[in-house]
């Protein structure tokens, strides 16, 4: 078997010589057997017709050798190949419509799959990335010392901090980047070496290490003009001189995408706040070989406890026991949070493919009924229905390979937009390219598209007799056969299936659209207009020695000196009615939860601690903000370092903890902290997790003077466009600060706008699907009535010859369309209902089986049916009863 697919191969590459080859051995044979007869005495003609008719048709003789060999299909094949093209250029207008349908379902598809492979599918580019783990997310860095003794599942462990931003200061230029703390094993636990230098070796995140850094490729060629020299060369980072010890490649930017810089962790005991306390990280490891996730996870499920007590504060008895807390494959816990949503917008460009084949597919059935006589001529001369099928396969498949080439480039075009129209925050988008995998999808899109859209021909092809097509043949295509009514049926249920798919689209696009506008709707808890907002970062160097990035200790000096000097200066401003200064502000997706104790309530053994969102602000802020004081007072100069702790905590905690009470002279305070803070205020509730929480936040807020700080977010109260803003706000940070670094410049506005990101990405996307696989639908009808008019226009020109009025003859087509619409519009809500669950999770504020979009989706659809069937019924009431009667 395997040596007669090889000889066909071999044929197929050389088939001009095989065919000479063969040429020419039939004539030797030939030319023997008439010399044999020519020695026997006949003459040499007569000879030769004797030798001919012996030998048998030339033509067969080689058929039969080509069989032998196991190359007629191939024969067939390209046959087949050429017929389609040239029945496809006779018909130009079927063939352009087919093209660009598919095109469009193809290209869509190929495009959304770029994006699903990039992000969800392909291997981590790291070697064996399918030993990497991610072990906890939420620790402080300090735990990593717990996982490098006590584990036994890796053959190493790294963390890298939160936060993802540093300061680079070089040759007079201040630039902020994103940049991380690792561990030292960050590097060798992933795999990664140095384009140019070296990463980072043990021991360097220890307390006296030398001071190093590892920058990008990218940067390197950027801001240091790919200088060989750069490595042993000293930059400031974060207000500190650090040797650059190695350059890696570009390609490398975990753990998010346009990480430019890495610093060690410095791990040292002393520095219990950082360690232990605010800057907390995500820890990963690379399993031993032979070692399950299973076993990884139990062993980690097992140092709960030890990690727990490894904290230099008591913690709570349940710390970590949270149903999350899991060994987790890396790339499968990078690309969790969004792999729901590019599901569900795979999902919803596969049904728009396959509205588009359903679409060709009646084209397909409509072109057959004036293929009836072509068809059955072939048929009649000895094509098999199996070879007739065949052809019109090839056919499809030449359609849809060339509507695939077209929606490849449409692919290439579209999927760059389609990853800047995804939010930012969404992970391993420089991963994704039209690569060879996505083109082997696209590949078997198209051989799908090709057998989908031959369906209708081929389900229909079985009942035409060749007798009988002749005879419909000649009436003109089938009008006066069982051949129309059986064809009409089967395009009815084609248009059916494609309204049906087109009304669950538009169901889920409307659902989220309702859903979004919802979600917009939703209070944040700040007065949204004339605000915009900064991040600020001093420089570090003013800092006390930390473990990651720079924090402005309550005894910082100078450090905690510059954000007063800046909000004076910005306050003097004209157009300036608020300043205010905090660690985060609402929607930023900056803000953290820590565990409190609070005063009169203990948490008892066992249950879970007390988790408070913090945040670390001026005096000015709530003003600026708009956030509302309800009862106590605001925070003042007069709370500093040398002060009793205060703080203000928001109505949603106040509510939990003391309902019907006010809180005001209760006592609160970090776990970590050793004397109580006592409550002076409550204020209004702001929404710092997202507009999409069910509940605010409990909030607890501290005066930056007692409790120290680091970059901090500005606010400003004032009419001035952002841009103004922007300019104004780096003059004056300069005029503090010329080391200081200003970045993410936006309006309230836009802040609120980009914590919907996700859902607005998704419901834009699902309702350019829902109008496409809607347009189609309509063009289906739309077809199907036209070709139904054009049938039945022997029957409509008698009914107007014995007298049927015009607007009877429109209400006939009409009622056409309904039945059309109404099954497939039925069908369609059955489906979206049984199917509503998927978009559990993805909506806010509406229910899945929201009446109003089930209700809204069938009147669009009699609107658009209505107007698909004007044309036709339009056309209807001008067929000629003269003119019909003259061709009967």
């Amino acid at each position: 078997m395997i040596r007669r697919v090889l000889d066909s191969l071999k044929v197929l590459l050389g088939r001009r010589r095989f065919e000479r080859e063969m040429d020419a051995e039939l004539t030797a044979h030939l030319e023997l057997q008439t010399e044999d007869l020519i020695r026997r005495g006949i003459p040499e003609p007569e000879a030769r017709r004797r030798a001919r008719a012996a030998f048998g048709a030339v033509l067969g003789v080689k058929d039969a050798a080509r069989a032998a060999r196991g190359v007629r299909w191939a024969d067939e094949l390209r046959g087949d190949l050429r017929y389609a093209v040239r029945t496809l250029r006779k018909s130009p207008g079927y063939a352009a419509v087919a093209v660009l349908t598919l095109a469009l379902g193809l290209g869509a598809n190929t495009a959304m799959f770029s994006v699903v492979d990039g992000v969800l599918l392909k291997p981590l580019p790291f070697p064996e990335s399918g030993r990497l783990v991610r072990l906890n997310f939420g620790y402080p860095v300090g735990v990593l010392w717990t996982y490098r003794s006590a584990t036994s599942s890796y053959t190493g462990v790294a963390a890298y901090a939160y936060g993802g931003e540093l300061n680079l200061f070089d040759r007079g230029n201040a630039e902020r980047l994103k940049g991380r703390p690792v561990s030292a094993e960050f590097f060798s636990v992933l795999g990664v070496a140095a384009r140019l230098g070296r990463t980072f070796r043990a021991g360097e995140d220890s307390p006296g290490a030398p001071a190093v850094a590892v920058i990008s490729e990218g940067l390197w060629r950027r801001r240091f003009g790919a200088d060989s020299g750069i490595v042993g060369r000293a930059i400031e980072i974060d207000g500190s001189p650090r040797e650059v010890v190695g350059v890696v490649p570009r390609s490398f930017t975990f753990p998010t995408a346009g990480t430019d810089l890495w610093i060690p962790i410095r791990l040292d005991p002393k520095l219990i706040p950082s360690v232990w306390g605010a800057d907390g990280g995500t820890f990963i490891g690379r399993l031993k070989p032979g070692v399950t996730l299973a076993q990884a996870d139990a062993e980690h499920r097992a140092l709960i406890p030890r990690i727990r007590d490894a904290f230099p504060y008591k913690m709570p008895d349940n710390y970590g026991q949270n149903p999350g807390n899991h060994v987790r494959m890396l790339d499968d816990a990078i690309g969790r949070p969004v792999r729901g949503r590019l599901s569900l917008l795979l999902a919803a460009v596969a049904l728009v493919l396959l509205v588009a084949c359903v679409n060709v597919a009646n084209l397909n059935l409509t072109r057959l009924a004036t293929r009836e006589r072509e068809i059955a001529v072939r048929q009649a001369l000895g094509g098999s229905r199996l070879r007739v099928a065949r052809q019109l396969v090839v056919e499809q498949l030449v359609v849809a390979a060339v509507g695939g080439l077209l929606g490849v480039a449409l692919a290439v075009i579209a999927t760059p937009a389609l990853v800047g129209s995804l939010p930012p925050e969404t992970p391993r988008l420089d991963q994704v390219v039209v690569d060879l995998r996505v083109l082997l999808f696209s590949g078997l899109g198209i051989v799908v598209a090709a057998l989908l859209t031959s369906l209708g021909p081929l389900v229909r092809l079985p009942h035409t007799g060749p007798a009988e097509a002749l005879v419909a043949g000649a009436r003109g295509g089938g009008g006066g056969s069982s051949a129309g009514p059986r064809r009409a049926r089967l395009t009815a249920l084609l248009v059916g299936t494609e309204v049906a798919l087109s009304v669950v689209l538009a169901i889920g696009a409307l659902i989220l659209l309702r859903s979004l506008g919802r979600l917009l709707a939703v209070d944040p808890g700040v007065a949204v207009e004339r605000l915009v907002t900064a991040r600020v970062t001093p420089n570090p160097i003013w800092c006390k020695d930390q473990a990651g990035p720079c924090t402005c200790l309550p005894d910082g000096g100078r450090c905690l000196g510059f954000f007063p000097a800046l909000e004076e200066r910005l306050a003097a401003l004209p157009g300036v009615s608020g300043v205010g200064m905090s660690t985060s502000v609402p929607l930023d997706g900056a803000s953290f939860s820590f565990p409190m104790d609070i005063e009169d309530h203990p948490v008892p053994p066992g249950q879970p601690a007390h988790m408070l969102m913090t945040h670390t602000i001026s005096p000015g802020y709530f003003s600026a903000m708009g956030i509302p004081l309800l009862a106590g007072r605001g925070f003042s100069a007069a709370d500093r370092t040398g002060t009793p702790r205060v703080v203000i905590v928001s109505r949603a905690m106040a509510n939990r903890y003391w309902p019907g009470v006010s809180p005001v002279g209760k006592h609160i305070k970090p776990v970590w902290i050793p004397d109580f803070a006592e409550i002076v205020g409550v204020v209004g509730d702001a929404r710092y997790e997202g507009l999409a929480t069910e509940q605010p936040s409990e909030d607890f807020y501290m005066p930056m003077a007692q409790w120290g700080v680091g970059s901090l977010k500005v606010a400003l109260r004032t009419p001035l466009a952002t841009g103004q803003v922007e300019s104004l706000l780096r003059k004056e940070v300069a005029a503090v600060d010329p080391s200081a670094t200003v970045i993410q410049v936006r309006s309230m506005g836009d802040v609120v706008l980009a914590s919907a990101a996700a859902p607005r990405t998704t419901t834009t996307l699902i309702g350019l699907f829902a109008a496409i696989a809607l347009a189609l639908g309509a063009i289906g009808v739309y077809g199907v009535l036209s070709y139904g008019v054009t049938r039945r226009r022997r029957e409509i020109g008698i009914r107007m010859a014995i007298g049927a009025a015009p607007r009877a003859v429109q209400a006939m087509v009409l009622r056409e369309a309904a039945r059309l619409l109404a099954g497939g519009v039925a069908a369609g809500l059955l489906i979206a209902w049984l199917g509503a669950s998927v978009l559990k999770g993805f909506v806010f504020g509406v229910s899945v089986r929201d009446p109003l979009s089930y209700l809204a989706v069938p009147a669009l659809f009699a609107a658009v049916g209505v107007a698909a069937a004007y044309l036709p019924a339009r056309r209807a009431t001008r067929v000629s009863p003269t003119e019909v009667m003259r061709e009967e």
